[in-house]
């Protein structure tokens, strides 16, 4: 680890502790019984003395920083400790039914402002994951927690079935509830797995991590057949049920394990998520050859425990909504410190070109295979914040733009005419990024003239949306300074003709879908109010070097957000092809987008709402508008700042569901009443990892190449073109891509 508080030799201990080579044979079927403490045992008191203990045999002194360095480090590593001890140290937190019940109460209206709710109450066919009443889970949960049936016996079980509710089953990355004290531990499986085909087409096995380098010598693996006593595959797709952010269940399955690609991108940060409510002690396995191990798991304390010895100072410190103890940093601001900044990253060769913390990366390989094309890897939409250079990632927009100009320059003059575009594992970003680069490779007829995207968006019409559109439009008149949120609600969005709408009525609507859903009209995005300052989009080379029957995607369906926007853009307005790689072990297409694909996204730690005792307009009855005060539950601060109170609701939302557009014809593409983030888009080819892809980006680049302008082969059942060829064309939905695996019954759960 990269922190300058561990001092010599004694970090080589730390490092050991979360080594995930540290195996050791063990009886498969070993029972792994979680400890029970007993009555005047304090689970919560052993972490403190534990962490103590660890920070004087580590010789960890907390550092002291100024200025933003204080901001983006944190001042000690994250102790590690049994997981055990961290869920028995939650589970002792007693149970406060009147202010969870009150938690319950504040977010019930902000649920109103996900774009997603009445889809997800009745999911269209094609969309692969159960569906969810938000309205009536929090009504569940309430009712869980009154009268003689009281379902909860500690804030643990509450918090549980909040989690389930407001982040596992919405599925979309961007509509996040979280709880402070659900994110004082990140919990870590040491033992690493992969999932493997032999060449890429063949259904895939499980098999342990650190064989990959033992298989540069012709070395031939045993596969893992057991882990915990489950078969190794149907542990995987059981586990994968846990990662909220991926509606499809491919993209779920691919978050569970380790790329190339995620191990070169610094805004990379482990799925927390899957082991947030449940993680043994021990991870147990057992290959094919017989062989039997066992890897110790571990938690992560990021949280001061100084002042904490049982679950009720636990709660009163970092419980409470009122309180103000310094918060959790953010997991990513861990992950930031512990990554090398400078190191070559492992597994790609020498980028052409890059910014500053390589979330965009262009290659001009010698290699004959690429001698006519070229790659541009983009692994983030966003500049990775180094915690040691916090300016290095200002302006990134001018960065983004000069890497770019200078590959596709360099590319038309060596006579490159086919671009492989790497979205692995892109979880999206800055809308500024996707539009300097979609500009760069399709520039518009008129530099010069406004620009919007091809996608229509549409919002959630709701009374609360109309009463504060409506003051907001007023506030405007008078010209009184409106938060980032409100100002874009009033000015983001333009007709599907690219135009003002006349009034905020005018675009509020409502329309009425077939299901008697309420929306907005559909609007077009103005790009150029997300601009950066202080620079304007740049001025785009008019001659790209690439046509886009002479592009391909590769995708390995973790792509979110602006990704998905991007993605979704050059799929079905320009027909670029796509090869999505890894996936479930079937004979079956894979989504190339399997993450969110809505926005943009808002918390509401800035949205200030309008005060409706000053308003001119009366609030609706029974309307409840989200406020600017604290909510009875602590959550995280939006950034990982260690001083900062928490002051309102740090709820993210996905404010408008997408429709792509055909601007020449105004007519939107496909089903006009399910939006991107329920509809089914299988790529137009799959493939599988195989031994070599897992350790040199390259091979997946050369596969990817030879599918798309070769004679290269999909994964049988993926493709439409003859022979097992890619198509022109995507298969459509069918029941044999469906998960098998569901979440079962639950707060606000529906049937499908």
């Amino acid at each position: 680890m990269r922190f300058n508080c561990i001092r010599g030799a004694l970090a080589a201990s730390l490092i050991a502790f979360s080594s995930r080579t540290s195996a050791y044979p063990l009886d498969v079927h070993q029972a792994q019984v979680p400890r029970r403490w007993t009555a005047g045992e304090e689970p919560c008191k052993e972490i403190q003395e534990t962490v103590s203990k660890w920070m004087v045999d580590n010789d960890i002194v907390p550092k002291e920083l100024d200025g933003v360095f204080r901001l983006l480090q944190p001042p000690v590593p994250a102790a590690p400790i049994r997981p055990s001890l961290a869920f028995g140290c939650l589970k002792s937190i007693p149970l406060h039914a009147d202010v969870a019940k009150r938690h319950v109460d504040y977010l019930a209206p902000l649920i109103e402002w996900q774009s997603t709710v009445d889809y997800l109450r009745d999911p269209p066919k094609g969309y692969l994951s159960e569906g969810v009443d938000l309205t009536q889970g929090l009504k569940d949960i309430a009712a869980n927690l009154q009268g003689r049936k009281r379902k909860y016996s500690n804030m643990f079980e509450f918090l549980t079935d909040l989690h389930s509710l407001l982040s596992t089953r919405v599925r979309d990355g961007h509509f996040s509830v979280r709880s402070l004290l659900l994110e004082l531990f990140t919990f870590e499986r040491s033992a690493q797995f992969v999932s493997i085909s032999q060449d890429g087409l063949k259904l895939p096995s499980i098999y342990l991590r650190d064989d990959i380098k033992h298989t540069i010598d012709g070395y031939i693996p045993s596969p893992v057949l057991f882990i915990n006593g489950v078969p190794a595959t149907d542990f995987f797709l059981r586990l994968s049920l846990q990662s909220s952010g991926s509606h499809d269940p491919d993209a779920r399955f691919n978050t569970l394990f380790p790329s190339v690609s995620k191990d070169a991108n610094l805004n990379h940060v482990e799925n927390n998520d899957i082991y947030m409510l449940s993680l043994e002690d021990v991870t147990s396995v057992k290959l094919q050859n017989g062989t039997a191990l066992r890897f110790d798991n571990t938690a992560y304390v990021r949280a001061n425990f100084s002042n904490i010895d049982s679950g009720t100072s636990l709660y009163n410190v970092y419980g409470q909504g009122n309180g103000t103890t310094p918060s959790t940093f953010a997991q990513i601001a861990y992950s930031w410190a512990d990554k090398n900044w400078t190191a070559p990253r492992h597994g790609f060769p020498v980028p052409f070109s890059t910014t500053p913390s390589e979330s965009l990366r262009t290659f001009l390989l010698p290699d004959s295979t690429f001698e006519d094309t070229a790659v541009l890897a983009l692994n983030s939409f966003t500049e990775a914040q180094s915690p040691y250079d916090p300016l290095a990632s200002l302006y990134f927009a001018a960065k983004v733009n000069k890497a770019t100009e200078d590959f596709m320059a360099a590319a038309r003059g060596s006579n490159r005419t086919k671009l492989i575009l790497d979205l692995q594992g892109n979880g999206g970003g800055a809308t500024d990024y996707i539009t300097i680069i979609y500009l760069h490779l399709f520039p518009p007829p008129d530099p010069a003239a406004p620009y919007n995207w091809p996608i229509l968006h549409q919002v959630r019409a709701h009374p609360q949306l109309q009463w504060i559109g409506t003051e907001l439009e007023k506030l405007q008149s008078s010209n009184t300074s409106l938060t980032a949120p409100l100002r874009h609600l009033l000015n983001l969005y333009m007709t599907p003709k690219s135009t003002r709408w006349s009034s905020f009525q005018e675009f509020f609507g409502p329309v009425v879908d077939s299901k008697g859903n309420t929306f907005t009209n559909r609007s077009l995005i103005n790009v150029t109010i997300n601009q950066f300052e202080p620079f304007p989009f740049p001025p785009i080379s008019p001659a790209p070097p690439f046509r886009s029957e002479d592009m391909v995607i590769v995708t390995d369906g973790e792509c979110a957000s602006a990704c998905a926007i991007f993605t979704s853009i050059l799929t079905y307005i320009h027909g670029v092809k796509t090869i999505a790689i890894g996936g479930r072990p079937l004979n079956q297409p894979m989504q190339a987008i399997g993450q969110v694909k809505g926005g943009p996204v808002y918390g509401f730690q800035a949205f200030v709402s309008p005060d409706p005792r000053n308003a001119s307009t009366p609030l609706p009855p029974g309307v409840k508008l989200p406020v600017n005060g604290k909510p009875p539950l602590r959550m995280p601060v939006a950034l990982p700042t260690a001083t900062r109170d928490i002051g309102g609701a740090n709820v993210g939302y996905n404010l408008g569901n997408m429709f792509p557009y055909d601007l020449e014809r105004g007519e939107i593409i496909g089903d006009k009443e399910v939006p991107l983030q329920m509809r089914y888009q299988a790529a137009h080819c799959k493939l599988f990892f195989t031994w070599e892809m897992a350790r040199d980006i390259t091979a997946i680049w050369r596969a990817a190449r030879e599918i798309a302008w070769g004679d290269g082969k999909c994964v049988r059942g993926s493709s439409t073109g003859r022979g097992g060829r890619i198509g022109n064309t995507t298969l459509p939905y069918s029941k044999e891509v469906e998960d098998r695996y569901k979440l079962g019954k639950g707060p606000g759960s529906v049937g499908r």
